[in-house]
């Protein structure tokens, strides 16, 4: 098949995965409890996290987002986020779905060129490859990184090729 052809096929594919995940998105956030928009919401919601039956870990990765950003650059703070999310996406009892939301949000709080953000990569490329989960699951992690990631990246070049695998 012509490249031009499949780069062709694989942005309308990308399109339709942004249309389907944003409309997907707008569904949640009017079915689901408020997030956060705070820093000391975001940590109430997690001193609740354990208690509460209805806080789901998109809740728990919403306030861990906004402590970090509402935390100061290169602060202790900010390493405790990203190593919670490190170890959240790691979990072994974790659905498909959340690891690539962890694992989305752990690349995207992740240094540039850090060795975190290069794990949160081989985290999502790993996810794209899994047959053993749904295949829109599979299909979300190669967006998500293509998504996230610097125009002409590797990580990008390394998304489009998942996605056309």
């Amino acid at each position: 098949m012509d490249e031009n052809v499949q780069q062709q096929i694989t942005l309308a594919c990308i399109a339709l995965l942004q249309k389907n995940a944003a409309d997907d998105q707008q569904a949640r956030k009017r079915t689901d409890r408020r997030s956060p928009t705070t820093k000391k919401e975001a940590i109430a919601l997690l001193l609740k996290a354990a208690s509460e039956p209805d806080i789901t870990l998109e809740h728990v990765t919403d306030a861990l987002w906004i402590i970090y950003k509402r935390s100061k650059p290169a602060s202790q703070t900010r390493q405790w986020v990203t190593h919670l999310l490190f170890g959240l996406v790691r979990q072994e009892d974790i659905t498909a779905n959340d690891a690539v939301d962890v694992a989305t949000a752990f690349y995207v709080l992740s240094p540039q060129g850090s060795p975190e953000q290069q794990e949160a990569v081989q985290l999502l490329l790993a996810l794209a490859k899994r047959r053993d989960i749904p295949f829109g699951e599979a299909v979300e992690a190669a967006h998500s990184l293509y998504v996230q990631s610097p125009q002409k990246s590797q990580e990008r070049q390394q998304a489009i090729e998942m996605l056309l695998a």
